[in-house]
């Protein structure tokens, strides 16, 4: 089974999110602190970079999980910031690639 919350970072990438990803790097590189990148997307506080569309993609991180999990104690889904986590991790990897 694929993990909904990885599945909607995946889309997000896909389907527009490559600008806000680039502008969020920039920010790694000049030294910010992931956690806070990661708050920084999820509050939507670049829209300087983002279109409608990713705006509205941004827009789900900020719902909270609804899927269940096995044992919602011992593994909680993932909050929105780990979710773009996954996603900032997954876009770095096809971009070394």
């Amino acid at each position: 089974l694929i993990n909904p919350a990885f599945h909607l970072a995946y889309q997000s990438i896909q389907y527009g999110c490559a600008a806000l990803l680039r502008h969020a790097g920039r920010h790694l590189e000049a030294g910010s602190d992931l956690r806070a990148v990661q708050k920084a997307l999820v509050s939507n506080h670049f829209p300087d970079v983002l279109t409608p569309d990713e705006a509205t993609m941004l827009d789900a991180f900020r719902e909270p999980a609804t899927y269940p999990t096995p044992d919602p104690i011992k593994q909680p889904p993932p909050d929105a910031a780990d979710a773009l986590a996954i996603a900032l991790t997954h876009a770095r990897r096809l971009h070394a690639a």
